[in-house]
């Protein structure tokens, strides 16, 4: 059963949750995002994330699921390892704050690093 697996369960505010669970000998911390639409509120809820990803305990895994609100562009080149070349051309500014907390902390946006059909690049 799946609840056995749940260690611990924190909305954190209303656009961010953690679910943390033991898969086999290890934890698995999955957090769900749901970004602002203004850019000026953008901050705050990466700071969440942050807090989030502090919080988690060291030599476990880390996923951010969610829908972020946020174009990022395809500029792969600059932003390498942090962004492929399969994201929609756009970048706005709650995008440029997304890849500079992704590229300080070393993370990557998955869904820019495969091809997808044009209805679905953009929810």
């Amino acid at each position: 059963m799946l609840s056995a697996c749940i260690l611990e369960f924190t909305p954190v505010n209303e656009r961010v949750a953690s679910l943390r669970l033991r898969v086999g000998g290890r934890i698995l911390t999955v957090v769900c995002a749901y970004g602002p639409n203004s850019s000026s509120a953008y901050p705050p809820f990466l700071e969440s994330l942050e807090g989030v990803r502090e919080s988690a305990p060291s030599g476990g895994s880390l996923v951010f699921l969610g829908d972020f609100n946020a174009h990022v562009g395809n500029d792969s080149v600059t932003w390498r390892g942090v962004i492929g070349k399969n994201g929609p051309p756009d970048l706005n500014p709650s995008g440029v704050l997304l890849l500079d907390f992704c590229a300080r902390l070393r993370l990557s946006i998955k869904n820019t690093l495969f091809m997808h059909k044009g209805v679905h690049m953009c929810t």
